[in-house]
């Protein structure tokens, strides 16, 4: 022993035996520690005094090493620092391991001070900075020192856990003989040491010094009830007594202190992010070619859970029902798992998917995301890009055709179940107070997902039989196989089979009698619309060719359950008679009868749209005015229908035969006048301008509800009328255009005509284009208003003004004034008069039912948080406008809603990204799987359960992905995509994860030439941006394997499943591959290559050795190989 560790224990052997506080023995122990560096041996010196006792702990020599850790006086949080440490915790901690093994069952007092005094020495550990050090292929001794802590504390949780075993093996006699360190310590090495004369004690003047004092532990120990006799007859009992009630304290200290050390691991593992460090130091020694495992899990592992079967027997239930203790266990059992990883990329395979035991009733994300795109986002794709998506995602899924299908069939009823809950007539019994009809979001909604299982699904399965070859005769082909596996689902067929709700909404005036109306007909069509929607899908199917007449009757067994076609066919017969008429005389009523036959049977919807569309293109061509208008009345009176047609065909199919109406007809075109019994009310030039609304509200509310203009390619005359209408905007003469002589005059005689009493005269409707007229609408409002102001107009004339747009031959007019009239209330100080006109029109006038109410609602909504802030309004206008504001929120609720396919409530502009985050998590997590068995995610959180109406609430809602694309930007977008992406490579639900992420990039959201919003500028985003920074900052983040197979998945699928949707996709594609590191050796060539497109400037990322040596990237190439198409298209991707 050196002379300075000497004269150490002479010091503490003396402050101990006076008493002396902890300050005052730091004092003469830091002169020792100058004479040399002894800090080892006095942390020795420390631990040896304190597990000399072997009854309880003392408080004073804690003290002791409290200061000498931590500079301390004691452990409250409120001490402060008196000294700096004089023992460093690197030196404390190696220390202390070699006393646990033999110390912490014997000794449960003494550590329940140690690991209050743990986290104050190890809590402040840096990750970041370990792991930088080792990143840059630095020693860090704290590596080492968290090795030492996590085993040292797993012992303590151990021997709290099988206290019976700890207890015996450490009083064994071998055991204490084998510690020396230990046995040394219990006296406190009692004999005469030597001492320095030239010591110095000036910090202790008072104190009487001896030198060559011993100290007698033993005698230090009070020793209670010393005098009282003991009673011999008593004695045995009484020492049994004791040793019980001992030995129960004991062990419940030493449960307190597992409990203690297993919080203590949770935070170092949880909070701390040790095993971060592990990771890295591991991955360090691969790239080094060392296979050296410095993770200490292992150790910890074999300690928590032993493979002796006497220690487990003997496992203490207190312990083990303890909360930390049990989430410890699982933590050590998660890191120890050697199979997690293999198992979860055998997970990450497709066709381990497609098992019947793990996801046969699952639709993929993918499909997901499809089917449901056809359903809420509208116009619907192409069918011919659908076709390509489906070959190619069914080619990556690597699904046989059969799965494939029932994928596709199960997909589709599982959105229709979710459409038939949220109708109320479904339910009547369960809320007395629900409406009895489904309102029209909610009813158009579940119309169109039956379109989508009866019409649209069965259209593309035949589009993609043809490109396939069929050479079975006597088995099953594959849609017959997959609908015999179809029919096993009763449960979910059932769900989806009750009958047509709400008929009556359907065709709301649909009370015309005809001789086509017979009761055959009539009985037909209820079978029909009363048909299990499984018997609808074979009968589908059957008329298609899928199913084979023999097939159906004698292998599909459904004759049992379904009727012959003898209906099918009298309803078939029943729309050829109907066409036949239409053909010759188009009739309003003859219309809405079978637009309403198509509607309650989606077996025949196909046809009849068809034919309407026929009879729209015929009658455009024959410049056939009336029909045209009935036609567009017809579909106005079923809105639906155009939903269902916009689902169905491309916009212009409906739009186009419309536009050169809208673009040139005037007042004095030649056509036959042909007035039916509902135009009695108008004639003249005023029943024209009325036929001309039909036609004009049907493009123009069609273009604005589904936003169909942001697609110049919608509009076939680039410079006619309605192309300037969407483009240019509301615009006033003289403000936001130089006056024109022309259009100041028709403005003058339409004001003058307004402001009489007498009202239009014939001569001014046939003198005026009604287009004209649409233009100068905001130009009559803002100069009526400002008359007003001047005091030359009075409020009844103005109002009466404003109203007149409302006569019936001017529906056409009304959208354009209640814009112009929103746009007055925005930016004209005379906000009262426009709120008098906007509640006149509002709470007294029949607004037609496709005017959207939207606008009005936004701006009051403007307006009082405007006056919020601002304070400008008087408190009545502030009043007529909360008023107003909830009366369109109430009594206008079906109109409100009617632009709205989907409705995710609690949705504000302050949660949109956060909900589209939670909405993309919750869907990855809602796959049944092994692997989701311990999640729960609260989808409720997206939506309001309790909400006031009927109210769709699918899911899955596109729509608020489009509306975050919309808003948030690509970059967001692509972002938020993969940030979800790698969570779940992390935490589960990677497959999925890759599918709705690529399926969300990959299919257009946005109907828009906007190139910013476009899937080529998200696949640019994605391979440019956001997935060069993301793997750059992997090695630092300490990214795993499989997070980036995860990745390489997703972007392959990207890059698939956008080939041949743009001719800059094949290149892109092979610029990116060109720019890969695939092996370590190929790294400089790669460097070199320098990727640029002089036109576009399109630059790839250039990966250091940091990236292509991390696991992630590896996992990352690995990812991006498993896709089979990629060397099809990109032949030398990987080359």
């Amino acid at each position: 022993m050196t002379p300075a560790a000497n004269q150490l224990e002479t010091v503490l052997r003396y402050a101990y035996l006076h008493g002396l506080s902890s300050e005052q023995w730091l004092e003469p122990t830091k002169e020792c520690l100058q004479m040399g560096d002894a800090s080892t041996e006095l942390c020795a010196l420390l631990l040896n005094s304190i597990f000399s006792f072997t009854r309880v702990s003392d408080s004073l020599l804690e003290s002791y090493v409290t200061i000498a850790t931590t500079g301390k006086p004691n452990l409250n949080t409120e001490s402060s620092s008196v000294s700096l440490p004089v023992i460093e915790p690197i030196t404390f901690i190696h220390q202390l391991v070699p006393f646990v093994e033999l110390t912490a069952s014997q000794h449960p007092y003494q550590w329940s001070y140690l690991l209050k005094l743990l986290p104050e020495l190890v809590y402040s550990v840096d990750t970041d900075t370990i792991t930088t050090d080792l990143q840059k292929g630095q020693e860090n001794p704290w590596v080492q020192v968290l090795t030492h802590v996590l085993e040292i504390l797993s012992h303590i949780v151990a021997v709290g856990l099988y206290p019976e075993w700890y207890s015996k093996s450490t009083t064994s006699p071998s055991l204490a003989a084998s510690s020396p360190t230990l046995a040394a310590g219990l006296s406190f090495n009692n004999h005469e040491m030597g001492f320095d004369s030239q010591f110095s004690f000036q910090s202790q003047h008072s104190i009487n010094y001896d030198a060559d004092a011993t100290l007698d532990i033993d005698n230090t120990q009070r020793i209670e009830d010393d005098d009282v006799p003991v009673n011999p007859i008593s004695q045995s009992n009484a020492q049994d007594t004791i040793m019980k009630s001992t030995t129960s304290l004991q062990k419940s200290i030493e449960i307190e202190n597992a409990a203690t050390a297993a919080h203590i691991m949770i935070y170092l593992i949880e909070q701390k992010s040790v095993k971060r460090i592990f990771e890295v130091c591991n991955n360090q020694k691969r790239q080094a070619g060392t296979s050296s495992d410095e993770e200490p899990w292992v150790q910890c592992q074999a300690k928590l859970y032993p493979k002796n079967p006497t220690i487990k027997e003997n496992i203490s239930p207190v312990a083990s029902q303890n909360p930390d203790i049990q989430r410890l266990l699982q933590l050590i059992q998660r890191l120890t798992d050697r199979e997690l990883e293999r198992r979860m990329a055998v997970h990450m395979k497709y066709h381990e998917l497609e098992d019947e035991g793990t996801a046969r009733a699952m639709p993929s994300a993918g499909l997901m995301g499809l089917l449901y795109h056809l359903v809420q986002i509208r116009p619907s794709l192409d069918d011919e890009r659908i076709i390509d998506y489906l070959t190619k995602l069914q080619k990556i899924k690597g699904s046989f055709d059969e799965s494939f299908y029932l994928e596709l069939w199960l997909t589709a009823l599982t959105g229709l179940r979710e459409a038939s809950l949220n109708t109320s007539c479904q339910t009547p019994n369960m809320n007395e107070k629900q409406e009895t009809s489904c309102n029209a979001v909610v009813a158009t909604n579940r119309l169109l997902w039956k379109s989508l299982v009866l019409v649209k699904l069965p259209c593309l399965i035949e589009k993609m039989q043809k490109k396939k070859q069929d050479n079975q005769t006597s088995e099953f082909n594959a849609i017959e196989s997959s609908l015999r596996e179809l029919k096993a689902f009763t449960g979910l067929i059932n769900a989806c089979s009750p009958p047509a709700c709400c008929s009556d909404f359907y065709a709301p005036d649909s009370v015309y009698t005809s001789d086509l109306n017979t009761a055959s007909m009539m009985k037909s069509i209820r079978a029909i619309s009363n048909n299990d929607i499984f018997t609808n899908i074979v009968q589908v199917c059957e008329r298609y060719g899928f199913v084979r007449p023999h097939k159906e009757d004698s292998m599909m067994d459904i004759e049992d359950e379904m009727e012959k076609s003898s209906p099918i066919d009298l309803i078939d017969q029943n729309i050829d008679a109907r066409i036949e008429v239409l053909r010759n005389n188009v009739s309003f009523s003859a219309l809405t009868e079978l637009i309403h036959i198509g509607l309650v049977s989606p077996i025949h919807l196909s046809r009849i749209l068809d034919f309407l569309l026929e009879l729209l293109k015929k009658c455009s061509l024959q410049n056939n005015f009336f029909s045209l208008a009935k036609i567009c009345e017809a579909l106005t009176e079923c809105p639906c229908s155009i939903d269902l047609m916009l689902q169905l065909y491309n916009p212009y199919d409906l739009l186009g035969p419309l536009e050169s109406i809208c673009n040139h007809w005037t007042p004095t075109t030649d056509v036959d006048m042909d007035v039916e019994e509902n135009d009695s009310e108008l004639d003249g030039i005023q029943l024209l301008y009325s036929k001309f609304g039909k036609i004009w509200n049907l493009w123009t509310s069609a273009a604005k509800r589904f936003k169909l203009y942001r697609n110049m390619q919608v509009f076939e005359e680039k410079d006619g009328f309605l192309y300037d209408y969407f483009t240019q905007g509301r615009l006033i003469y003289g403000r936001d255009v130089d006056d024109d002589e022309q259009m100041e005059s028709l403005i003058n005689h339409w004001m003058a005509a307004l402001a009489s009493n007498n009202g239009l005269s014939d001569d001014l409707l046939r003198s005026t284009r009604p287009q004209h007229l649409v233009v100068i609408v905001p130009t009559i409002i803002h100069r009526s208003i400002l008359l007003y102001a001047a005091n030359k107009l009075s409020q009844d004339t103005l109002i009466n003004m404003v109203l007149c747009f409302f006569k019936p031959f001017l529906h056409f007019t009304i959208s354009t004034v209640i814009y112009a009239l929103c746009d007055e209330l925005l930016n004209s100080p005379h906000s009262s008069i426009i709120l008098t006109c906007l509640s006149r029109i509002i709470l007294s006038m029949d607004i037609p039912r496709d005017t959207s109410l939207h606008p009005v609602l936004g701006t009051l909504e403007s307006l009082n948080e405007f006056n919020r802030q601002a304070a400008t309004l008087e408190p009545e206008a502030v009043k007529n406008m909360t008023e107003l504001e909830q009366f369109i929120s109430t009594k206008k609720m079906v109109k409100i809603t009617a632009d709205i396919e989907t409705v995710t409530t609690g949705v504000t502009p302050n949660t949109l990204f956060e909900k589209a985050s939670l909405m993309f998590k919750y869907i990855v997590k809602s796959g049944r799987s092994m692997y989701m068995s311990d999640v729960d995610a609260d989808t409720h959180s997206l939506w309001d359960t309790q909400s006031r109406m009927q109210v769709v609430s699918h899911y899955l809602d596109m729509v608020l992905f489009e509306t975050a694309l919309e808003i948030g930007g690509g970059h967001w977008f692509v972002s938020m995509i993969v940030d979800q992406v790698l969570e779940a490579g992390k935490c589960g639900g990677a497959v999925r994860a890759a599918e709705l992420g690529s399926c969300l990039i990959t299919t257009p959201l946005l109907y828009s030439n906007n190139r910013y919003n476009s899937c080529i500028h998200l696949l640019r985003c994605l391979l440019q941006d956001v997935l060069p920074s993301m793997l750059q900052e992997s090695p630092e983040q300490n990214m795993s394997y499989f997070q980036g197979q995860t990745l390489g998945v997703f972007t392959s699928n990207c890059l698939v499943l956008m080939q041949d949707q743009h001719e800059s996709i094949n290149q892109l594609g092979k610029w990116f591959f060109d720019a890969l590191v695939i092996d370590l050796d190929d790294n400089q060539n790669k460097k070199k290559i320098k990727v640029q497109d002089d036109i576009e400037d399109i630059k790839f990322a250039e990966w250091n050795d940091a990236v292509t040596k991390s696991a992630v990237w590896r996992g990352f190439i690995k990812g991006l190989m498993s896709n089979p198409i990629i060397e099809e298209v990109w032949p030398n991707a990987f080359l």
